[in-house]
Formats: structure tokens, sequence, C-alpha cells
């Protein structure tokens, strides 16, 4: 979602911290989760890349609910009390709670123009989702070419979001004097980091974003998503995860007529992604992979813990789709 010219906009605990959030041109990745929220301060260029600082501040039980920040301001100053003087400043990108979101797939003619597959992908969701999400904001990107029934279509993915939900967190970025330029489901700023180690593999890879309560899954094909599904359980729940994941992967089976072949697991705390692992290796009879995807990541449990907002900041270093 490119935030730049939308016309709706307004005018307007423990911690831990690094980095002093000054110096060269960056972009901040801004990540909102259920009990924290996470920030990372990127600077580079091209392939150099440099984190700046980074920071993450508790949130209280309560205050995002369902995937909406109840009280933005209360949530800045937890946050400004985390930065302890320290200043934020300049571009961001928000990676946004799965809770918050209702995704869904389309294939639509490949005959179509950018501007014609935007428009029906919208007015097709829409027409969805009208009772389920309160003044709904979509926003559609193309994810993959393939070939239904000898017909050439484009895979599309529809990501929904209520229009106050998604205002909230502006204002929470703006309250950190951070100017918001784009959102995005913050499985897709951790999808960002993983696509080199899933694309290139001639397999069907599938990547698994583990949380507490719910997960993740989206499946690759070469560099394309072709398929994406929240799962409602978590770590807190392995037996029930186990046969939601088998549940989905049977039915993008169905739909494609592949399978998937390797999944790479992230997001919950090293202890409990190693249980998952072992869980998901013998439940479904594939491997599993667990590694550390980029050198700026001390380990395992710094990547779990950045990788979303690190993803998002290299969403504006990259320039991708903000209209800049």
């Amino acid at each position: 979602m490119v935030l730049r010219g939308w016309k709706f906009w307004p005018g307007k605990g423990a911690a831990a911290g690094r980095g002093s959030f000054s110096g060269r041109a960056s972009w901040t990745g801004l990540e909102i989760g259920f009990r924290e929220i996470r920030i990372v301060r990127l600077a580079g260029r091209g392939e150099e890349v440099a984190i700046e600082g980074s920071a993450t501040a508790a949130l209280p039980p309560g205050l995002v609910q369902k995937g909406r920040l109840e009280d933005p301001e209360l949530a800045a100053d937890m946050v400004r009390d985390t930065l302890a003087g320290r200043r934020l400043k300049g571009r961001c990108v928000l990676a946004l709670p799965g809770e918050a979101l209702l995704v869904r797939f389309l294939g639509l003619p490949a005959a179509l123009s950018p501007a014609e597959m935007a428009d029906a992908a919208r007015w097709t969701v829409l027409s969805d989702v009208a009772e389920l999400v309160p003044d709904p904001v979509v926003d559609c990107q193309q994810t993959a070419r393939a070939v239904v029934e000898g017909e050439d279509v484009n895979q599309v993915m529809a990501v929904v979001i209520s229009r106050p939900v998604l205002e909230g967190y502006v204002e929470l970025a703006r309250a950190l004097n951070l100017r918001p330029l784009a959102a995005e489901p913050s499985f897709l700023s951790l999808l960002r980091i993983c696509r080199s180690a899933l694309a290139g593999r001639g397999k069907v890879n599938a990547l698994l974003d583990i949380h507490r309560e719910n997960s993740w899954l989206l499946v690759l094909e070469r560099d394309e998503l072709h398929f994406c599904r929240n799962i409602p359980a978590g770590a807190a729940a392995l037996p029930e995860l186990i046969q939601e994941v088998q549940l989905a992967g049977e039915f993008y089976t169905s739909v494609s007529g592949r399978r998937i072949e390797e999944i790479l697991i992230a997001g919950a705390s090293p202890g409990e992604l190693e249980e998952a692992a072992l869980s998901l290796e013998e439940g479904l009879s594939l491997p599993v992979r667990r590694e550390i995807l980029s050198p700026l990541f001390s380990g395992w449990e710094d990547f779990c813990r950045w990788g979303r907002a690190y993803g998002a900041a290299l969403r504006g270093l990259r320039n991708e789709d903000l209209g800049t």
C-alpha cells in the first residue's frame, strides 16, 4: 500500500534499544506486533546496507486488539520512553500485523492492462468483504503468472484493511515524527529477506511465519508468490498448526497440481522454533529449514526479533512501489 497522495490521512514498558538513529539518509521500518513495537533504521546504497539503529518497546495487554491499535498516542509514549531522548525522523514503511488484514488471491485474464487488473481485483474483493471489513481499503499486486485451463492468467494478491485501523498505525508513525509512505503485511516484510533463500532452488518452497497464536503460510515457485494463507494456530498449539499447514498444503496441491517440497520457518522464539521444526518435519514428512538469512543479524534470535522491521525498511531503501 503506497500512502503518498492518499486523501484521507489526518493532519496530524520494558524496552531495549541500540544505535543512534542519526547520520546518513535512511529508511525506518516500523513493525507493530501484538506485544511489542519494533523499529529498525537502515542506511545504504545498492547491496551495501547497514543498521543505523534499532529499538523495541513492550506494549501493555489489550493495546492491540485483533490487529487494531487502540491508543496510538499511548503506544508512541512507550516508544519515546524506550528511545530515552533519541529522536526518530524521516521516511518509514509500516509492517502491519496479519490479524488486521484479510488476504485474497485472484486469477485474472493476462490480457488486462495493469490499471484494468487493479480495478477488477478491487471490485471483486470489495463485493466479497463488504460485510466483513468496515470502510475497507484494498491494495492489489500481481504475484505470479500461470496457465489455468489453457488460458494465461495473472495471479493477484489483494490485501484488505479497515481504513480506521490503518489510520491508527499512520497516527502512531506521525506521532513519532516519522513520515509513513507505505504499509504492508509484516509477513511480506519478512518474505523480502527470505526470498533469496527460497528462490532458484527448483522446488516449491514455503515460508511459515509462526507467531504465538497464529501463523502465515506463503508458497513460492521460483521467485513468484503463488499462495498465501492465514493459519489459525501457532507455537502455542503445535498439533493444530501441523494439521492446518497440512490442510493448506493439500488445498494448494488441489488447485495447482504441485506439492510443497520444503518449508522455511521463522517468527517465534528460537526454542519454540526448534520444537516447531521437529514437530513439522515429523508430522508433514517434509524438510524444514532454520537458518540466518543476513549477516546483519548476530544469530537466529536476532533475526526472529528484527526481521520484519528490517524487511519493511529495506522496501524503502529499494524504492519498491513507493512512488518516490
